[in-house]
């Protein structure tokens, strides 16, 4: 069976984020984009991202598993909870270390809502893969329980 893209990816993460109140939903390449303009000028322009500010989370799918944001092979769920939390789904397990350089990166993107600097970061429980094609899935599943301020390890039976 073939792997989830990462437009669809894209798309059922926004489709998550417009149903929920207070949510919206980056794409994979926001933050390929950050990289390459905090790579070159050490800032983003925050201004792309005011439309986002009203918002108490912001679900971001992440492409990890490369040397850069452009080469990676695995997607993993970034959830930002302003309430000052930071969680991170991987259904492997294996990419649950924020580097100093995307901590940097971070903070400057949300510098127009304080920052990051009293963050928590944290690696709530879920369902982990046991192949190496689903990965997509697990964090559709991930983003689609955030709302509800559930983890992805359970799904109710009236959601199953």
């Amino acid at each position: 069976m073939p792997w989830l893209t990462d437009e669809a990816v894209n798309f059922r993460v926004a489709q998550i984020a417009r149903s929920a109140k207070q949510t919206s939903g980056l794409r994979t390449f926001d933050f390929i984009l950050w990289y390459r303009e905090w790579t070159k000028n050490k800032t983003v322009n925050s201004k792309k991202l005011q439309w986002l500010l009203p918002a108490e989370k912001i679900l971001l799918p992440r492409i990890v598993g490369g040397n850069t944001p452009e080469r990676g092979n695995h997607f993993i769920l970034w959830v930002f909870d302003f309430k000052k939390e930071l969680r991170v789904y991987d259904s492997l397990g294996k990419y649950k270390d924020i580097d100093h350089f995307e901590m940097e990166l971070l903070s400057d993107v949300f510098k127009d809502k304080g920052g990051l600097g009293a963050w928590t970061v944290n690696y709530p429980q879920q369902w982990m893969q046991t192949d190496g094609d689903n990965c997509g899935i697990f964090v559709c599943t991930a983003a689609a329980a955030c709302p509800r301020n559930r983890d992805g390890s359970t799904v109710p039976h009236s959601e199953q």
